[in-house]
């Protein structure tokens, strides 16, 4: 009678958190959140999450998970996470991803992102997570090498092809949007001074097209400084893959037309900074598994590609964005900013629409 996957936190608002996990048989589960039972956990067999509501913001809980079955209780190890504070204007976050196959690779990474300091407030996945999504040994291992980055920081992901649309990635992490309680498997949130929007590039993109348009509207009316746009295909490639034609066509005039900071993809293993019309995407697909060369006829629109293990640390300011691609040396591979002035400048009024 154990946990078997997680704790994964989801997203931690100055007074919410949520959090997943799964046990290793059916069984209730409690949570003691500083010492104290907090909330309702919801269980659907070896499933479980909770959504804490009235925290404080700018405060650091300590939690524990307390598992019964029948007269046994057993107390989890104890974990913890921070709030942000309710105004959040200088902050950081990590973006990475294609983490399957190699887990040595993947875990050296890994514990580069875990010695980052300060911590980064939030981490973003850009898709294959394991070699194979139907496999539970897949992730098993996915979660044992991931088990200290995902239990105190805040982890969104988004779908990538080898998850093969698993069930086990909508049980194990938050998907806010859904209907008639479905997960569609892309969503938005958002953090800090800034609009996250997560994509599905392995399904239909039309309607989510549609969804992109609506979500960055609302922001741009909500004078929300920085948008990011993050899913799995990437629009533009040097890698062997190569570029989605269609994603590029549908998607990223609409990310163009309402002044996105940032794109953010995977699928090619490498790392490549591209700009087109001014805007920046960024391909970040060496979490570990294979790494892909850079061909030798690169997209039209690429600056910087680089075939090497990394992650993205992005740090966001009132009057910019700056991202630096980290190789598990702690090296810098890349770096570059995005003004906030160049963004606000690229956004078209609704005048002019």
């Amino acid at each position: 009678m154990q946990i078997g996957w997680g704790p994964v936190l989801g997203l931690v608002t100055p007074d919410s958190a949520a959090i997943r996990w799964s046990t290793t048989a059916t069984m209730s589960c409690a949570l003691i959140l500083n010492g104290a039972q907090s909330g309702e956990v919801i269980s659907d067999g070896v499933w479980h999450q909770i959504s804490l509501e009235g925290l404080n913001p700018a405060t650091k809980y300590t939690y524990q998970i307390m598992l019964s079955s029948g007269s046994r209780q057993i107390q989890s190890d104890a974990f913890s996470f921070s709030t942000p504070p309710s105004s959040l204007d200088t902050w950081s976050f990590v973006a990475f991803g294609d983490t399957r196959t190699n887990h040595a690779d993947h875990k050296s990474v890994v514990d580069a992102i875990l010695r980052v300091a300060p911590k980064p407030m939030l981490v973003i996945h850009s898709g294959d997570m394991g070699e194979n999504g139907a496999s539970t040994d897949c992730w098993n291992t996915f979660f044992t090498i991931e088990k200290n980055l995902q239990n105190d920081i805040p982890f969104m992901a988004c779908l990538g092809n080898h998850e093969k649309n698993s069930p086990i990635f909508y049980r194990m992490f938050q998907n806010p949007l859904s209907v008639g309680g479905q997960s569609l498997g892309y969503y938005s949130f958002k953090f800090g001074t800034a609009l996250f929007i997560v994509l599905n590039s392995e399904s239909d993109p039309s309607p989510q097209a549609a969804f992109l348009e609506k979500t960055l509207q609302n922001a741009v009316a909500e004078n929300i400084p920085w948008k990011f746009v993050l899913w799995h295909q990437t629009p533009f490639s040097s890698g062997s893959h190569g570029g989605n034609v269609n994603l590029a066509n549908l998607w990223v005039p609409i990310m163009e037309k309402y002044g996105v900071t940032c794109g953010f993809y995977g699928h090619d293993h490498l790392y490549e900074h591209s700009i087109k019309n001014g805007y920046h995407h960024v391909t970040t697909g060496g979490g570990g598994a294979p790494l892909y060369a850079v061909t030798r006829n690169p997209n039209p629109y690429s600056k910087t590609a680089i075939s090497k293990l990394h992650f993205l640390l992005v740090n966001v300011t009132p009057k910019k964005v700056s991202i630096t691609a980290i190789g598990t040396d702690d090296g810098k591979i890349d770096t570059f900013d995005v003004p906030l002035s160049v963004v606000n400048s690229k956004t078209r009024s609704p005048s002019n629409r």
